[in-house]
C-alpha cells in the first residue's frame, strides 16, 4: 500500500500532468500505471482484511481506508469518462467531470498518504514514526504545489506544449490523440472571436 501511494499513483499523475509534452503516449502510460496500482491497492485491502480477522473494523485507519478504497473506483470511473468525452468531443477547456477527476485524485492521494501514518500505528509502531511519516507527506504536498504553480506559469508564457483549439489551426487527429492531457490553449483566432476552421 505504501508503494502504491508513495511511488506508483504519484508517478502516474506526474506522467500526464508534467510529462505529456515529452512522452509519445502519455495517456496510455497514465491509465496503465494507475490501473496496475489500483490492482495492487485492491490486493492490499484484501490482505489487510484477512490479516485483521476478528478485528476488521476497530480503528480509524480501517474505516478511513475503506472509504478511500471505494472512492478510488469512483475516480476510475471519472478518469474513463473524461477520456471518453475528450476523444468524442475534442473540447477546448476542462469540464466538470475533468475537474472532478483531477481534484478527487489529488485528494485521494493525500488521504492515502495520511492514512498510511495511521496504519503504522495499527501495526504497533511508535507515534513518532507516524509523525515523521506525516511530516514527509506534508513536505511532498508543498513540493507538488510549488511545481504545479511553476508549471502553470511556464505554460502561460507559451513555452509549454500548445495543444491548440479543437478543430482549429493547431489541431491534427494524431497530435490530439497523443496529447490527451487536461489543458488546451485557445488559438489566437479563437481568442479574437474568429471561428476556428477545420483541417
Amino acid at each position: 500500500m505504501g508503494i502504491s501511494f508513495v511511488i506508483l499513483f504519484p508517478l502516474g499523475a506526474i506522467v500526464i500532468r508534467f510529462l505529456s509534452s515529452f512522452l509519445p503516449v502519455p495517456t496510455r502510460l497514465h491509465y496503465s500505471t494507475q490501473m496496475f496500482t489500483l490492482a495492487m491497492v485492491t490486493a492490499s485491502v484484501g490482505l489487510g482484511i484477512w490479516l485483521s480477522q476478528g478485528a476488521q473494523f476497530t480503528s480509524f485507519h480501517q474505516y478511513f481506508g475503506i472509504i478511500i478504497f471505494a472512492l478510488l473506483y469512483v475516480q476510475l470511473f471519472f478518469g474513463w469518462y473524461h477520456h471518453h468525452r475528450f476523444v468524442k468531443d475534442q473540447p477546448t477547456s476542462r469540464r466538470w467531470f475533468t475537474h472532478t477527476h483531477l481534484f478527487l485524485g489529488r485528494g485521494l492521494l493525500i488521504c492515502g498518504l495520511v492514512n498510511c501514518g495511521f496504519g503504522l500505528r495499527l501495526a504497533g509502531c511508535a507515534w513518532k514514526y507516524s509523525v515523521i511519516w506525516w511530516g514527509v507527506t506534508g513536505g511532498l504536498i508543498v513540493v507538488y504545489v510549488v511545481v504545479s504553480v511553476v508549471s502553470m506559469r511556464w505554460r502561460k508564457k507559451g513555452t509549454g506544449e500548445p495543444f491548440g483549439t479543437a478543430r482549429g489551426p493547431g489541431f491534427s487527429p494524431e497530435r490530439y490523440k497523443v496529447a490527451e492531457a487536461y489543458e488546451l490553449s485557445q488559438s489566437p483566432e479563437s481568442s479574437r472571436g474568429g471561428s476556428p476552421g477545420r483541417m
